[in-house]
């Protein structure tokens, strides 16, 4: 699968009154916060805030289904993926809490990932 084509999913609203300028394809928390290691992601970020989230708006975020990703690393197509300190996709390690699986591979940073979602935290 290449990084091209439309996000399959069911996303909802999160209410926020962070700025989540340049967030979009990012892991985020129920609580509309940017979720980093360690840290049970409940949604991926799919509107593009660009600053214009201050102040109690309401971020777009993806529950279930197939969402982009954007990569902190290189990551191996198949592999699980849990956010990193920045919020972008790496690859699970011992004791992450696994948010997906990656259906396609990136080969560094910033690159756009398909991730089949699992968030919550089951192990796959």
């Amino acid at each position: 699968m290449t990084a091209s084509g439309s996000n399959i999913l069911l996303a909802t609203g999160i209410a926020t009154t962070v700025d989540h300028t340049g967030s979009q394809y990012l892991f985020c928390k129920e609580d509309g916060t940017i979720a980093v290691v360690a840290e049970v992601a409940t949604g991926v970020i799919q509107n593009n805030p660009n600053g214009t989230l201050s102040g109690g708006a309401t971020i777009s975020a993806a529950r279930i289904g197939i969402s982009r990703v954007v990569s902190s690393a290189a990551v191996a197509a198949g592999a699980s993926v849990a956010p990193d300190a920045a919020g972008k996709a790496r690859t699970a390690v011992a004791l992450d809490v696994p948010a997906g699986v990656s259906l396609n591979a990136a080969t560094g940073a910033d690159e756009m990932l398909f991730v089949l979602l699992n968030l919550g935290g089951s192990v796959f």
